[in-house]
């Protein structure tokens, strides 16, 4: 977990609470968002407008960013998602709250920028203050904290759906649950969680989804690799997969 008051990344015992391990000080200003790809920690170094990426034994490997408006550089990011790919042609990628430049950055998990997704405005795609990231049945879901929504989009930035959750919500991070279906989503506004339920339809399309480009073989130039790209976005336009507000879950104070 991310330790703003000490500015440490800690590692605590998921039964006792125990603490088992801490980053060194100085290491990170401000750290937001962890996440765990494969074996190692990626953490959103707010204050540094950077990524740091740490051992699961919370020792620093490298990080990348800088502060700044172009491809790769940041302005306090927050939220990180990731996933460790399954092949050559699908290697893995983090997915950064870029939340001051109002847009999602993806990187190779070596901090390599690959693409920017949205920009700032109040449409479909674009954020206001983007916080929380996270990757659920293969959709990147992304919470804004002056936009006060939730929007579903592909990994690609095809946006698919927007949520705006009842009252006046500054939605900060994501969670997704571990049912692999559902994701929290914390509504700082209103010291609460909320709670959201992807269709079991759309689930099972997004886990068809999956299992065929998992099975497809790896596109053999760039041409073929933009054509599959094309063909998944009109697949998704064809069958807009569908989040539903849950009820919400824990309304005491944070």
């Amino acid at each position: 977990m991310a330790d703003r008051s000490t500015c440490r990344l800690l590692k605590l015992s998921a039964t006792s609470g125990e603490l088992l391990a801490s980053s060194l000080h100085g290491e990170l200003q401000n750290p937001d968002g962890v996440a765990k790809v494969g074996e190692l920690l990626y953490v959103a170094d707010a204050n540094n407008h950077r990524v740091a990426c740490f051992t699961t034994g919370l020792e620093l490997r490298f990080a990348f960013g800088s502060h700044g408006t172009a491809l790769g550089r940041l302005r306090h990011p927050s939220g990180v998602a990731g996933h460790p790919g399954n092949d050559v042609a699908a290697g893995g990628e983090l997915f950064v709250a870029d939340s001051d430049n109002d847009r999602v950055q993806v990187f190779t998990l070596a901090g390599r920028p690959l693409r920017a997704i949205g920009a700032s405005g109040a449409a479909p795609g674009e954020f206001r203050a983007p916080c929380g990231v996270a990757l659920c049945a293969g959709l990147l879901l992304v919470s804004e904290w002056v936009g006060r929504r939730l929007q579903v989009l592909t990994q690609l930035g095809e946006p698919l759906q927007v949520l705006t959750p009842p009252g006046a919500s500054e939605l900060a991070g994501l969670a997704v649950c571990h049912d692999g279906a559902r994701v929290a989503a914390v509504d700082f506004a209103q010291c609460q969680l909320q709670l959201l339920r992807l269709a079991a339809t759309a689930r099972d399309r997004c886990a068809a989804r999956a299992a065929a480009a998992a099975r497809a073989a790896a596109p053999t130039d760039e041409r073929e690799r933009r054509l599959s790209a094309a063909g998944s976005l009109e697949n998704l336009r064809q069958h807009r997969t569908s989040f539903s507000r849950e009820d919400i879950v824990m309304s005491a104070q944070l």
